[in-house]
């Protein structure tokens, strides 16, 4: 009789190992798996911002989508995020007017005014016909922190450029003439203007317009 009580038992314990507890954890995965993903569903809703039909941008950064930029709207918290970042966009519009054909050529030496961290250094480097940069920030000691940020990389000496290109970093003002400034092709301001106080602000038209002069000037500042 005990014999038969644990035939029993082994045979059960088979039967549940084997073929019910598996049916079950399937059936609850499943089951949590489509809850999931009508929860996401619930909280998100894609939007693609509109792009004109002939942009045929180029892929700058390893994040970057050419094909389709997008705004996800997340219906709980009621954020946005933005594919790419707005940061990235922004070096993207800067980008896609430097390499415009009408430029080509005419771009050698390139003044940004409130570089901050450099983060446009390594867009700049794309641009063959770049030589020179100038970058210029009115916080010393951010240039100085985040001066490595310039220096080459062991892939530039590996895979190195037609022509060389030089990097200098100045403590400056925007709104202040400076020499240095002389024979700059391009001045670059991103999301620079915005933290500017009227006083200063004022002064940067004539400084730019009038004593720089270069052949192209880029801004950018928030739109909302």
């Amino acid at each position: 009789m005990i014999v038969f009580f644990h035939m029993l038992y082994y045979v059960s314990s088979i039967i549940w190992n084997r073929v019910v507890k598996p049916k079950l954890f399937a059936i609850d995965s499943n089951e949590s798996e489509e809850s999931e993903s009508k929860q996401v569903e619930k909280r998100t809703q894609l939007y693609e911002l509109e792009r004109p039909e002939n942009d045929n941008s180029t892929e700058y950064d390893d994040d970057y989508d050419p094909t389709r930029d997008v705004c996800v709207y997340d219906l709980l918290s009621g954020k946005l995020t933005f594919v790419p970042p707005l940061y990235i966009q922004r070096y993207q519009a800067v980008m896609k007017v430097l390499t415009q054909d009408q430029h080509a050529g005419r771009v050698h030496k390139i003044a940004e005014f409130g570089c901050a961290e450099f983060a446009m250094f390594k867009y700049y480097k794309k641009l063959p016909s770049v030589n020179r940069v100038l970058f210029v920030d009115i916080d010393e000691e951010l240039l100085v922190h985040k001066s490595e940020r310039v220096m080459p990389l062991t892939c530039d000496y590996l895979i190195q450029r037609d022509s060389e290109l030089s990097a200098s970093l100045f403590c400056g003002d925007v709104s202040v003439p400076d020499e240095r400034m002389n024979d700059v092709d391009v001045v670059v301001a991103i999301e620079l203007i915005e933290h500017l106080y009227p006083p200063t602000l004022e002064n940067v038209p004539y400084n730019l317009f009038g004593v720089i002069q270069p052949y192209l000037i880029i801004i950018t500042t928030p739109n909302g």
